[in-house]
């Protein structure tokens, strides 16, 4: 295991047989269950988040053509994905400053 600041990389030789499992798992439809890392509450749920009366309302509900505004109040940016990735051509909105 490499690490580069906060990113940990594998070795390509792991790396492959990583990639290589996931590939099994995915052409036999099956779920990769890590046992050493079982799946708990806690780590499906997440980190511990304050009780929903504590949370900030959601925003509000944005009619159909309109931008979004941004956390700190800015009409939102529309943008689409242009990395070569799954979510290539997905739209999405940004914070324009």
């Amino acid at each position: 295991l490499f690490l580069h600041g906060d990113d940990s990389t594998l070795p390509a030789a792991e790396a492959a047989a990583w990639r290589a499992a996931v590939d099994r798992h995915l052409q036999a439809g099956t779920q990769f269950v890590d046992s050493d890392f079982p799946a708990t509450q806690l780590s499906i749920r997440g980190k511990d988040e304050p009780d929903e009366e504590a949370r900030p309302a959601p925003p509000p509900a944005v009619a159909a053509g309109e931008a979004p505004k941004c956390r700190c109040g800015v009409q939102a940016t529309p943008a689409t994905v242009g990395k070569d990735t799954p979510n290539k051509g997905r739209r999405y909105f940004h914070c324009p400053t």
